[in-house]
């Protein structure tokens, strides 16, 4: 019987700047040191592509990928002037390739490819990472699992060297088994997998000076990634849903129906390991859809493990230090049985990670947005076919939010607010024309929205000064399309398009829950909190257009006094806030725009609807100057109530 296999040393650098060892990557002195990098997974949603040569509408994903700089500094420590690449990765979505019809089913319906894409997204990260980089992934609805999946690959493994990826699928293949994705570098599985296991027949030892024949191996031996390379820095996704990659139906029937449809053509197991927000993860984000109530789009919310689970996630400390309890485990394999040397490893990983994760602090928020699925996530076909929905109106205020919680970790090209709705508008402008040539060749202003509105425009008292002017107006199309291009810029006020039609209606309607997701696992556990708020855009929408989210039914807005952290984090203060509640002592917490959320309250300032005691005032449904329509007027009111400076917009 063969000796138990030591713990290789490190190997030669061949290709890269750093040689990889036990250790992680080692720097190697014949080859320049790389800049520092930001590697960023953009993932997008099934059927969405930016690279299809076919046009499209950008996702938020698209616009997130083609808004970052290519070189970024840290604003959060500006005084040491450190400059960061930053390399892009898109991932175009399921089913978006040049397929036949029932391969087109496979992927975007039932997830055939997701696994290739996390994979194809983990190669890219090994190929590219260096010790020090910063990791962020970026998803929307399907690509919002595949971000999820590959930041869970990289807390859970770490980034491997190039070389290793090689023998990637076995290491894939054990992830997918163990139970345990938090503690699989502890497993005995992953220890095999690094120390390798040798040949039973090993070579003769050679004489003084002769070459030695390496040790012979059944399993090749690799390199454990390091702990430093778990973390992930930022991962925001776009309204996560379902939860086995495949959105559930909420049928047993139609459950069963698609299992042995997902056997016919071959379609892997895909899915999360655990809901819950690894503690490798410093920042997740999360935009999700009020209005959707498909049955198969259930969201898949993160929890922050409670209080327990968490620590238990961090292990205690012990008196040996790290190299002690490394040399304990080569010392185990060399002539331990089997469970001396799995204790002696697992002692060495759990340290590693207790003096890793006393560093991290992970924090989450995952916050309500007014619209369906793909109001939250952007790049709606709608656009470019019945022209029935807001025209990414609510879109671009989630990529707004989005890129505000990122922005202190990446850095996105200057006067974005500007540059987002200005394509925005380019993309539209020949849509409201067409619009606006039908309805004036028709003398007629009623069926679709943003015309509608521009009648309204044209109509008011600044603009129209008599009847024959009016009438004059009406029949112009480049007049009533310049007008329909203001009326199209409204804040959360455009057309919820339903998406419970055709055969979704058979998988049944399911109104979704805020606040309510706090929930227990199998065995009766608390799963931990969701960190939930709800945008202040939900209630600006109800004003202006008095539709009630089902969602909040029974829910209602409300002044409160709520203790929040201190500026240094070291205690907590009264503030005022606004909260939502309901009978049942459920309360969501209303997310705060701050007065240097820019981008939001740049794409707030072009609403220029009048707010009801403007139009009392004006005795005519005139307009609002910029930044002064009731969406501002709106803002404006919760600075005030909550003493925020005000008048920090963007626009100015």
């Amino acid at each position: 019987m063969p000796a138990p296999p030591q713990i290789p040393a490190a190997r030669e650098a061949s290709s890269s700047t750093m040689a990889f060892s036990q250790g992680g990557f080692q720097p190697d002195p014949k080859i320049p040191a790389p800049h520092p990098k930001r590697i960023v997974i953009c993932c997008d949603g099934t059927w969405q592509s930016s690279v299809s040569g076919i046009k499209s509408v950008p996702s938020n994903i698209t616009r997130i990928a083609r808004s970052l700089a290519r070189t970024g500094l840290d604003p959060r420590h500006a005084e040491n002037n450190k400059v960061w690449d930053q390399i892009v990765y898109y991932d175009a979505g399921l089913g978006t390739g040049v397929f036949s019809i029932a391969e087109k089913i496979k992927q975007g319906q039932l997830g055939m490819g997701f696994v290739g894409n996390v994979i194809q997204a983990y190669n890219f990260i090994s190929l590219n990472y260096a010790p020090g980089d910063q990791i962020f992934c970026f998803g929307f609805s399907r690509g919002a699992y595949t971000a999820r999946a590959v930041a869970g690959l990289v807390n859970d493994i770490g980034v491997l060297s190039p070389r290793d990826m090689q023998d990637f699928p076995e290491l894939f293949a054990l992830y997918q088994a163990n139970t345990d994705s938090h503690g699989f570098r502890k497993s005995k599985e992953y220890r095999l997998w690094v120390t390798g296991e040798l040949a039973a027949e090993q070579p003769p030892t050679a004489p003084p000076g002769a070459y030695q024949e390496p040790p012979r191996y059944v399993k090749p031996p690799h390199r454990q990634a390091s702990e430093a390379s778990r973390v992930v820095e930022v991962v925001g996704v776009f309204d996560t849903v379902g939860s086995l990659g495949v959105p559930d139906t909420q049928s047993e029937v139609l459950d069963f129906g698609l299992q042995g449809i997902s056997k016919l053509f071959g379609v892997p197991k895909v899915g999360f390991h655990n809901v819950s927000l690894s503690p490798y993860i410093k920042h997740a984000f999360q935009a999700l859809a009020l209005d959707e109530h498909r049955g198969p789009f259930t969201p898949t919310l993160w929890h922050v493990p409670p209080a327990p689970t968490k620590d238990s996630a961090k292990p205690p400390r012990t008196k040996k230090t790290l190299d002690q309890l490394r040399e304990d485990s080569r010392a185990a394999q060399a002539g331990g049985n089997e469970d001396e040397i799995d204790r002696a490893w697992e002692a060495m990983i759990d340290y590693e990670m207790e003096m890793h994760l006393e560093k991290l602090d992970s924090d989450l928020l995952q916050v309500w947005f007014p619209g369906v699925h793909v109001n939250i996530g952007g790049g709606s076909t709608d656009m470019l076919g019945p022209r029935k929905g807001d025209f990414e109106q609510l879109s671009t205020i989630t990529l707004a939010w989005m890129i505000e919680q990122a922005s202190p970790y990446l850095q996105f090209n200057p006067n974005l607010p500007q540059t987002i709705v200005e394509d925005r508008m380019t993309l539209i402008t020949p849509i409201l024309k067409d619009l606006a040539h039908t309805r004036a060749e028709a003398a007629t202003h009623e069926s679709h929205w943003a015309i509608t509105r521009a009648f309204e425009y044209l109509a008011s008292s600044t603009h129209a000064h008599s009847a024959a002017d009016k009438a004059k107006i009406e029949t112009q199309t480049a007049t009533l399309a310049a007008a329909a291009y203001r009326a199209s810029n409204g804040w959360a006020t455009g057309p919820i398009v339903d998406s419970f039609t055709g055969v979704m209606k058979i998988a049944g309607s399911v109104t979704r829950t805020p606040g309510r997701y706090n929930r227990k696992d199998d065995a009766g556990n608390d799963v931990g909190v969701t960190n939930e708020q709800i945008h202040p855009s939900v209630k600006y929408r109800f004003d202006q257009r008095g539709e009630w989210s089902p969602a909040l039914e029974g829910f209602t807005r409300r002044e409160a006094t709520v203790e929040v952290p201190s500026a240094d984090g070291q205690s907590v203060e009264a503030q005022k806030r606004y909260v939502w509640s309901n009978a049942d002592g459920v309360t969501v917490p209303e997310y705060v725009i701050r007065s240097g959320d820019v981008f939001t309250r740049y794409v707030a300032s072009l609403d220029d609807t009048l707010d009801k005691k403007q139009e009392g005032a004006s005795g005519a449904a005139a307009v609002a100057a910029p930044g002064e329509g009731a969406a501002s007027r709106y803002l404006d009111g919760i600075d005030q109530y909550l003493g925020l400076k005000t008048g920090e917009s963007a626009a100015k």
